[in-house]
C-alpha cells in the first residue's frame, strides 16, 4: 500500500488519477471517494481530460458494499482518495490518528 500525503489542493487527486491511468490493464482498481458530489466531479474531470479511466469505476464510500466482482478477484483493488474524509464516513465517527504499514518508498 502506498500513501500520498499532502496539503489540500496539493495535487494528490491528480496524482491518484495519473496512477490509475498508468495501472496495468489487468489490474482493475476502483476509486473510492467520500461523496457523490466528488464522484461526479471526478467523472467529469476524467471525461473532460480524456483520461483512460472507466468513470464507472469511480464510486462513493456508500457504494462500495454493493460492488459485485470485487471480493475474491485477484485483479481488483481499491484506491481511496481523501482517506481522511472516507474513514469517518465509513466509521460514523471522527478519526484522530491512523497508522499504516507500508513500504519504504511510500510515506
Amino acid at each position: 500500500m502506498e500513501i500520498d500525503v499532502g496539503a489540500r489542493r496539493s495535487g494528490k487527486t491528480d496524482r491518484m488519477l495519473d496512477w490509475l491511468e498508468s495501472a496495468p490493464p489487468r489490474q482493475r482498481y476502483i476509486l473510492v471517494c467520500h461523496s457523490h458530489t466528488e464522484v461526479e466531479r471526478l467523472r467529469k474531470l476524467v471525461k473532460d481530460e480524456d483520461r483512460n479511466i472507466n468513470p464507472n469505476r469511480i464510486v462513493s464510500v456508500d457504494q462500495i458494499g454493493t460492488l459485485r466482482g470485487l471480493r475474491g478477484s485477484r485483479h481488483s483493488s481499491l484506491a481511496i482518495d481523501n482517506v481522511d474524509l472516507v474513514l469517518p464516513s465509513l466509521l460514523g465517527h471522527p478519526v484522530s490518528r491512523i497508522s499504516a504499514t507500508g513500504n519504504d518508498e511510500a510515506a
